[in-house]
């Protein structure tokens, strides 16, 4: 697979940007979860102190299906560095917050792209990894936290997309109805034979975590991960409710608000 366009200048091979043939069932081919990586960083990521603290970031939490690779991409689109991005066709079975569509798209770190060293320019490397950043399996049902970055940012929604400068290159990095991790550990639970795992399986067979303060959504059947998720969003809300009321109770007694 040719994955740039190369072209040369002062006799150097410059990369430009990425060219990634789309198969006709449009999806690409899987990412094995050992694929080649020339550099691996750790994502800095903490556990959450208990489920509200996961949710309450979060625009949508879905149970869904992923059912293939849309694109292998650089952030910037037209940037040879190392950062990069792989985006999934997600398949959702049912939102347990906010509402949308039954097909999204999913975004997330790390991909498999080759990439210009920047100590040495005539240097091609490939691939870009985040330890604590699995990569969703395709074929594989998951429990998702996600953000949608157009709510937060009026230049994304306006435009449609999101720029990044990346060494004085510029360009654009996603689109605006691309869902984004925040929690890119804590925010994937991988479901399988009717019980929820961390993710980091993947990588790490076992490999589990829990959050200080119970309830737990991951080592546990999945239909009580579900409740137990469920539970805490309708207690969110119920509290949100009740402290709005006190709120603008507080401010008729005020004589703020009638």
């Amino acid at each position: 697979m040719k994955l740039f366009q190369q072209q040369n200048t002062d006799n150097k091979n410059i990369i430009t940007e990425p060219v990634i043939p789309i198969p006709p069932n449009r999806f690409l081919p899987p990412l094995t979860p050992n694929f080649k990586a020339d550099i691996i960083t750790r994502s800095d990521e903490s556990i959450p102190e208990n489920i509200k603290d996961l949710i309450r970031p979060h625009d949508i939490i879905i149970t869904c299906y992923v059912e293939g690779i849309l694109r292998f991409s650089h952030s910037p689109f037209n940037s040879p560095h190392m950062f990069q991005n792989t985006l999934y066709s997600v398949h959702v079975e049912k939102y347990l917050k906010g509402t949308g569509t039954q097909q999204i798209k999913v975004l997330q770190s790390g991909g498999p792209l080759a990439w210009q060293s920047q100590t040495d320019s005539n240097k091609i490397k490939t691939g870009y990894k985040i330890y604590g950043n699995p990569f969703l399996l395709v074929n594989t049902r998951y429990i998702l936290f996600l953000r949608d970055p157009s709510i937060y940012n009026t230049q994304i929604s306006e435009k449609g997309y999101a720029e990044h400068t990346v060494k004085n290159i510029k360009g654009i990095s996603f689109y605006a109805e691309e869902y984004l991790f925040i929690n890119p550990l804590h925010g994937k639970i991988l479901l399988k034979n009717g019980y929820s795992y961390s993710s980091l399986i993947v990588d790490i067979p076992n490999s589990s975590w829990k959050f200080p303060d119970n309830p737990q959504i991951v080592g546990i059947p999945e239909i009580q991960a579900i409740k137990n998720i469920e539970n805490a969003i309708f207690e969110i809300n119920r509290d949100e409710k009740k402290a709005l009321i006190e709120a603008n109770k507080q401010l008729r007694s005020k004589g703020i608000i009638r």
